[in-house]
């Protein structure tokens, strides 16, 4: 079972729609352009992206039987390698909110998928809350 992860959580889109000054519906707030160094973006994405992984409710912890810290392990060690792999192509100026969002979604997606191939005898598509798991996924790529 393999589901594309091509759009990063809700609650992650809106943290980053936040810093990169927009409110919660998308509207531009009327504050300066803000830039992150590379370093800091990577080390807040290997912060708080592998605990987007692994909320209850989402896809990892619905389809998958593995506890919420086997999950943030896998995730962390996932996000980690694919921030290492994209090293070289992350600019050296993240300048929010395209580049974040950007440069955000390819180790989302990295990371997503990595985690189904290190966890794909731990699946279980059948289980009670995998199928609406899926749904809320296809759903946040429509948009």
């Amino acid at each position: 079972m393999t589901i594309k992860l091509i759009v990063l959580s809700a609650s992650l889109a809106a943290t980053l729609a936040l810093v990169a000054g927009c409110n919660d519906v998308g509207e531009p707030l009327k504050v300066k352009v803000l830039v992150l160094s590379k370093k800091y973006w990577i080390s807040m994405t290997e912060k708080k992206l592998p605990a987007e992984f692994c909320k209850e409710g989402e896809y990892f912890r619905e389809c998958f039987k593995l506890s919420n810290r086997e999950c943030l392990e896998n995730a962390e060690a996932t996000v980690k390698s694919c921030l290492l792999k994209l090293n070289s192509q992350i600019p050296k100026r993240i300048v929010q909110h395209e580049d974040g969002v950007h440069w955000g979604q390819q180790v989302f997606n990295c990371a997503g998928h990595a985690i189904e191939l290190r966890l794909k005898t731990k699946a279980r598509p059948t289980a009670p809350g995998c199928k609406a798991a899926i749904q809320k996924l296809k759903s946040l790529s429509r948009h």
